[in-house]
């Protein structure tokens, strides 16, 4: 298989190529992954799959028309079985090279993919030719049926999924704890926020940091975890505003963590305000798996992924006070309701979203898509 991805960078796409990948090559299968590398590499080749360096996702026909010409070498010199797209980009790149290569194409959609100019129409075109699309919540596959006009016999949802053995809250250990709260410099006894995003304003950080001030003299501590060295401007801006509401000392960054499971037991409460809907919220995924309560914008996939009020909070988008209100019950949980909250949470996930889930879903789709293949020519297949 050789999956098209543009960065292998924390978040959801490359979580969920990386996955996949690495439970394929367990299974015996061998992946070729074409990317632009990023901090994530060094897992990629300890998983026994290999790395090409490629410009993936770019605005540029002559480019992509690039892409197409190395990806149909690529197939022909690796014996590549299957193309699996995880852009828009991509997937219109993967179409040019198979007709040369002549191999199935597999979609999948991290995000609701808008066609603005005309490329992007073509990118869209190339969706809709794939042999299929996998989307990676409902409300994407609602996107990609009534913005992109996928039929739906070639649409399916798969959820992402979560590594149960790595977000194990039996897996951490008190060491591991102490030395993570010595390493954000927690305090004691203070009861924990996190937020999980990255640094872009539609992640809601503003938002936050009005509803935290709405809380008063409540006592609470929030780090607002995240690769924060990409955008200086906007950092500056909600630190000021942290000052500006009175909440020095109580509200900073916290960079970027590689132990996420070890932080999300340290918090009492993980916050995901987002203003703009999230193609699959993977941070509230991976914070109920830990049995922590989560307090989520009530919009896009987050109302598949948060069982409100079983595992926690769905508030109206960009409302700090409705989030404030959330926030506030959910530092207030006594010892009994938190214990509820957190096997329900765990309990939810491995029902609806665990990583053997997605890797046995998404085999399926190979193997109904390889079997087309060996029946005739991808426009017969599609026009099937």
């Amino acid at each position: 298989m050789l999956e098209i991805l543009p960065r292998l960078e924390v978040g959801g796409t490359a979580r969920g190529a990386i996955d996949l990948s690495m439970a394929l090559v367990r299974a015996g299968g061998r992946v070729l992954i074409a990317s632009e590398g990023g901090r994530l590499l060094p897992e990629v080749l300890r998983g026994g799959i290999t790395h090409e360096t490629l410009r993936v996702d770019s605005d540029s026909p002559w480019l992509m028309l690039k892409l197409a010409w190395q990806l149909s070498r690529l197939a022909s010199r690796e014996g590549i079985n299957i193309f699996h797209a995880r852009s828009a980009p991509a997937a219109w790149a993967a179409t040019k090279a198979q007709r040369f290569a002549k191999l199935p194409i597999v979609a999948t959609l991290h995000d609701c993919f808008e066609p603005t100019r005309r490329v992007h129409h073509w990118y869209a075109d190339a969706l809709r030719n794939a042999d299929h699309v996998i989307a990676v919540s409902d409300f994407v596959a609602a996107h990609a049926r009534n913005v992109l006009g996928l039929a739906g016999d070639r649409l399916t949802v798969i959820p992402r999924g979560v590594n149960l053995a790595r977000f194990n809250p039996g897996a951490i250990n008190a060491d591991r704890l102490i030395k993570h709260a010595q390493k954000l410099l927690l305090p004691d006894g203070v009861p924990l926020i996190i937020m999980p995003a990255a640094l872009l304003p539609e992640k809601g950080h503003a938002l936050l940091i009005e509803a935290l001030a709405l809380l008063g003299p409540r006592p609470f501590y929030c780090l607002m975890l995240g690769d924060d060295s990409q955008n200086d401007t906007y950092r500056q801006e909600i630190e000021e505003l942290i000052v500006a509401r009175n909440l020095e000392g109580k509200v900073r960054f916290g960079g970027f963590c590689d132990d996420m499971p070890a932080v999300y037991m340290l918090a009492d409460l993980v916050v995901i305000p987002s203003l703009e809907p999230e193609a699959f919220a993977l941070a509230a995924a991976e914070a109920l798996a830990m049995g922590r309560p989560v307090a989520a914008a009530n919009h896009g996939s987050a109302l598949q992924i948060v069982r409100a009020p079983e595992t926690g909070w769905l508030v109206t988008p960009g409302d700090a006070a409705a989030l404030s209100a959330a926030i506030a019950e959910g530092l207030s949980l006594g010892p009994a309701k938190r214990e509820r909250i957190a096997l329900a949470a765990r309990a939810h996930i491995e029902r609806h979203f665990t990583l053997e889930a997605m890797c046995r879903r998404t085999f399926e789709v190979y193997a109904r898509v390889l079997a087309a293949a060996a029946t005739g020519p991808a426009e017969d297949r599609r026009s099937a």
